[in-house]
């Protein structure tokens, strides 16, 4: 929610108008929906500027900035921070006249997107992009993940409790295509990795490219309907010792798969090389 503040207006050439407000944004506590879980987790306030420039013959633009002083975000790295510090965000909706005005973002040098809204959460489109690159206009539906991280902290965003909340259905993701110097998943560390992955008629296809794996994994339902199948086929394997302080998950047995096949031709465990591997 904004604040409310009175509009300054100035003009340029005579044919050009700028508008521009100053206000605080606070934290939406109250959310609804799929959106609640993470809206619990900003706190806080900040304050904000629009400006909103008016040119003859030409659409209509938003933009919004702030260095988010005051408000807290309860995320891990590389999103989150605390209400000291201060990470600027800028919003920009431009409306051309023709179709859904997209909206573009950015948030500090680590993420930007670009979103083109739908009639349905479905049928919109959004790319992300990691690192301080701009994002692209997206154009297929669903998200499109891109861009590359120093470092990526995998085992706390999928430990993180965002609850299932209720509502629409959120945007189906699309495509990954990410690169990290270091990604830390399943308590490993693992270095100069490239991430590709897409959904296939309800299973994830995955290629990995790195320092110790290189391979393919697929993830989805079995034919007969009856569980999950994970299948890995790797050229190299080097499996990580566990990162010192690594937590233990606990396992629910009906979260593994019925079906696992996985091949190695060359299979590091331990620093110990075990050659090639099937099972």
């Amino acid at each position: 929610a904004c604040s409310a503040v009175p509009l300054r207006v100035a003009s340029r050439g005579g044919v050009r108008l700028r508008s521009r407000a100053g206000g605080r944004m606070a934290a939406q506590a109250r959310a609804e929906g799929r959106a609640a879980p993470m809206a619990r987790r900003i706190t806080g306030s900040t304050p904000v500027r629009a400006a909103l420039p008016i040119q003859p013959h030409a659409g209509l633009a938003v933009k919004l900035a702030t260095r988010l002083a005051g408000m807290a975000i309860d995320l891990p790295e590389p999103l989150g921070k605390t209400a000291a510090q201060e990470i600027p965000l800028t919003v920009s909706i431009t409306d051309e006249g023709e179709g859904p005005a997209p909206i573009a973002f950015r948030y500090g040098t680590v993420l930007a997107g670009k979103l083109i809204p739908a009639g349905t959460a479905a049928q919109a489109k959004l790319a992300l992009m990691l690192g301080g690159s701009q994002a692209p206009t997206p154009r297929d539906e669903g998200v499109t993940v891109g861009g590359s991280l120093h470092r990526l902290d995998f085992d706390a965003w999928r430990r993180l409790d965002l609850g299932t909340g209720t509502g629409s259905v959120g945007l189906p993701v699309h495509a990954i295509n990410v690169s990290f110097n270091e990604l830390q998943a399943f308590d490993r560390a693992f270095h100069d990795i490239d991430v590709r992955a897409h959904p296939e008629q309800g299973t994830w296809k995955i290629a990995l490219a790195g320092r110790e794996v290189q391979g393919d994994v697929s993830y989805g339902p079995r034919p007969d309907g009856t569980g999950n199948r994970l299948q890995g086929r790797f050229v190299k394997l080097d499996v990580p010792d566990a990162v010192p302080g690594a937590g233990k998950d606990e396992i629910n047995p009906d979260d593994l798969p019925r079906e696992i096949d996985f091949s190695a031709r060359s299979l590091t465990y331990h620093r110990h090389a075990m050659g090639p591997l099937s099972a």
